[in-house]
């Protein structure tokens, strides 16, 4: 909504910003002056919008060194970095909406942590559906502190919020389906989007039918 944020007084947004790097395999280099970012386009736009609110993740790394990694895979959906800040370890994680929700028990809302209820986080889950109807690919963030007894694992976190980001179509690809059916070429699409963004992008380029998912 060109909403305009100031950091400084939204520790939510901060701390969904600060996770979204930490958590992320892309890195950037600096050449001629400009930021070049490599890595998997979801992660680069995530490393690409932390700098626009002046979060560099060079900084950010060398004060919380990674200390344990849990990779994606597709049986849970999410990915977890664990950090050492100096004075305790941190894990900070992100993934599909429903498994970050899942592994959280806990919320961070006006600078408070809050307990996580049912209800809560079914509200929570509309709100990520009604994001991936507009065709966005929506990603959720959680954290927690680890103490030094504690067993690291991906539970009890302290969901963040969800990030909605556009990867439209190339503008080709609706004459391109066209000219297929009119040839009489039965389309099909496969996706690692959620099943609601496959729904609304196959609907921007003109495939219809019956969408189903892994399960």
């Amino acid at each position: 909504n060109d909403k305009k944020v100031d950091l400084t007084k939204n520790k939510e947004i901060f701390q969904l910003l600060k996770t979204s790097v930490l958590c992320n395999n892309a890195r950037f280099e600096l050449v001629n002056k400009e930021y070049k970012i490599i890595g998997d386009p979801t992660e680069k736009a995530l490393v690409s919008a932390a700098l626009d609110f002046g979060i560099n993740k060079k900084i950010l790394i060398e004060s919380e060194p990674s200390i344990k990694k849990f990779d994606f895979d597709a049986k849970r959906k999410m990915m977890s970095i664990v950090r050492n800040n100096g004075n305790r370890m941190i894990m900070y994680s992100k993934g599909a909406s429903k498994s970050i929700i899942d592994a959280s028990n806990f919320e961070f809302v006006n600078g408070q942590i809050r307990k996580l209820t049912l209800s809560r986080k079914s509200e929570l889950l509309k709100y990520s559906g009604q994001m991936e109807q507009e065709a966005l690919r929506v990603l959720g963030f959680a954290f927690k502190n680890i103490s030094a007894k504690q067993k690291v694992e991906e539970n009890d976190l302290i969901f963040l919020g969800f990030v909605g980001m556009i990867d439209p179509p190339r503008p080709e690809v609706k004459g391109a389906i066209k000219q297929c059916k009119d040839a009489g070429i039965n389309i099909k699409m496969i996706t690692g989007d959620s099943l609601l963004t496959a729904i609304a992008i196959a609907r921007q380029i003109g495939i219809t039918g019956r969408a189903i998912t892994g399960e």
